[in-house]
């Protein structure tokens, strides 16, 4: 049983992660113990920011953790799905 519960939290462990997109312009990172961790669920939401920059990200909570680490640049979600290409 012991062993199991060990396997159990070692998947949740790996399945978890706080890793984000590098900053637009090398700007320092809040602590990350002070965002929350997002599980590798890929449900891509179309994010704006209020310098009209759009980006995909994996998840609602992807989102939300890039905002949390780069408060300057604040994405809103706009959409489902990924961000549309830009046409030529």
């Amino acid at each position: 049983m012991l062993l199991k519960s060990i396997i159990t939290l070692a998947f949740v462990s790996m399945s978890m992660s706080t890793t984000s997109s590098l900053p637009l312009d090398g700007q320092d990172l809040t602590s990350r113990s002070e965002c929350k961790t997002c599980f590798d669920i890929y449900e891509p939401v179309c994010g704006k920011s209020k310098s009209d920059r759009f980006k995909t990200f994996s998840n609602i909570c992807y989102l939300d953790q890039y905002n949390c680490q780069y408060p300057s640049y604040k994405f809103v979600k706009v959409s489902e799905g990924n961000c549309p290409k830009a046409s030529s």
